[in-house]
């Protein structure tokens, strides 16, 4: 897959990815963040999603290398020379510049064939005294090239993932190399796989897309074969509409997973420690502005070089992705492919999936499109569907990015944990033996985030994020037209 960026009125290639694994259709489908941070890539023949960050810490660079030809002459005789002396043909007007030490030997490696002569003598003009010559007595043979640069060693920066050759593109004016395919890159070494042509390599490192995740579904699902992002590439769904639901087989499935994105109020100390481990890629905000002013300290815990007054929010973007809901056709149907297609509105707030061989009353494969409303985000209220449910204390849910750890076992401690945090958005109260959680904000179409946290938490109240709002048939009700094939 090349990944190229705007610049102007072109592209420039700024990534070549290639696919983790053999045969997957990589790249079937492919969703990006607005900010171009997240980038997610299909494979549904491997019934898998891979997730990539972009690297914004990767500082950008360049080298132009020269690969020349090498040529291998061989003379009616023996002779002596050095790396750098000149055998020169007068008459011809050739000049040869010797690439290896020669000593008494026929065999002289040297850098072209230009204009030469089987007929005349070569001359010797040693490096280290041109002014007299040395006449040989011996002349031409055969010439090959000979030339095998399967190496080029990076002398001008240092890479900055030193064992990861995605993290540069290497092109000639002709062609772009595959890294891990074409080449390898082993601290400041690229090897390649066949000999480089002579001509100009480019090698550039700059910001790049690293992997950060495998998302897998059921095997021959075509998990990936769709699949859409939020905006701020938090949440995603995939498609996977070759699934069986029921026992009912391709009725297709649809998956929503979050990013953890993990919030906390500034105290005392400056480092803070997030549930989930921390992966290649971290993004740190104080008060909603990004900072680069942090170390990682630990698997999980970040340092900030300059600590925000107390009672500020900051959040860190541990970025491990928990299964947040799986979703099917109201009325699930074999063969209706449900997952086909996917898409999003533009704040994420509601989601749509196809399922183009669903068969409506009378019409065989027409299609159809489901809607499904994010209920948090864009109605700020939340009911759990559990009654009176029993907790296992230690579990955890999130809420706005927040983390609330059960002490106790039933829904009244736990509202009375949530509301105890200031700064969460959001109040909770018991109905009937339910939890109802309130949204305190008021961004339209965001008004409140609710995802998976710790342990069985989210299972044992019953929440359900996704809400089935619509049905939508295709309007002609004809046969075979399979509405909802694409978004």
């Amino acid at each position: 897959m090349h990944y190229q960026a705007a610049s102007g009125s072109a592209f420039d290639k700024d990534q070549v990815i290639v696919s983790p694994v053999n045969n997957a259709e990589f790249g079937h489908d492919i969703s990006v963040s607005r900010d171009n941070r997240w980038m997610y890539v299909g494979a549904p023949a491997a019934d898998s999603v891979f997730v990539y960050a972009l690297d914004q810490q990767v500082p950008t660079e360049s080298q132009l290398t020269s690969v020349n030809d090498q040529y291998e002459l061989t003379l009616s005789g023996p002779i002596t020379a050095v790396a750098g002396d000149l055998l020169t043909q007068t008459a011809v007007g050739a000049v040869f510049v010797v690439q290896a030490n020669v000593t008494n030997s026929a065999t002289v490696f040297v850098d072209t064939f230009t204009n030469i002569s089987e007929a005349e003598e070569i001359v010797i003009v040693p490096q280290s005294d041109p002014q007299n010559p040395v006449s040989t007595g011996e002349t031409p043979v055969t010439y090959i090239n000979t030339a095998v640069v399967t190496e080029i060693e990076i002398t001008e920066f240092v890479p900055y993932r030193d064992d990861d050759a995605a993290a540069l593109i290497v092109s000639t004016a002709l062609r772009t190399y595959l890294p891990d395919v074409d080449y390898t890159l082993s601290g400041t070494t690229l090897t390649f796989a066949q000999p480089v042509s002579a001509g100009s390599i480019n090698i550039i490192q700059k910001p790049v897309y690293v992997l950060i995740d495998q998302l897998t579904g059921e095997v021959g699902s075509r998990f990936g074969e769709s699949l859409i992002t939020t905006p701020d590439g938090a949440q995603l769904i995939i498609g996977a509409p070759q699934e069986t639901v029921d026992l009912l087989e391709i009725a297709g499935k649809g998956y929503t997973y979050d990013r953890s994105i993990e919030s906390f109020i500034s105290g005392i100390g400056d480092t803070y420690t997030t549930t989930n481990p921390l992966t290649a890629v971290t993004k740190v905000t104080i008060n909603g502005i990004e900072t680069s002013r942090y170390l990682i300290t630990g698997t999980n815990a970040i340092t900030l070089i300059s600590p925000p007054p107390k009672g500020t929010v900051i959040t860190i973007e541990s970025n491990q992705f928990d299964l947040l809901q799986t979703i099917t056709m109201p009325e699930v149907q074999k063969l209706a492919r449900f997952g086909a297609a996917v898409t999003a509105c533009a704040t994420g707030c509601a989601y749509y999936v196809g399922a183009p061989f669903y068969d409506a009353v009378d019409s065989f494969n027409s299609g159809a499109v489901a809607k499904y409303h994010n209920n948090p985000k864009l109605y700020g209220e939340l009911l759990t569907i559990n009654q009176d449910p029993v907790l296992t204390a230690g579990g955890s849910i999130r809420i706005n990015g927040f983390e609330i750890v059960a002490t106790g076992v039933n829904v009244t401690s736990l509202a009375e944990q949530i509301n105890q945090v200031e700064a969460i958005g959001a109040v909770a109260t018991v109905e009937q033996g339910r939890l109802r959680l309130r949204s305190t904000l008021t961004t339209e179409q965001n008004l409140m985030s609710v995802s998976v946290g710790q342990g069985a938490l989210f299972d044992e109240l019953g929440i359900e994020i996704f809400k089935n709002i619509q049905v939508i048939t295709n309007p002609l009700g004809q046969e075979q037209e399979y509405f909802g094939v694409g978004l």
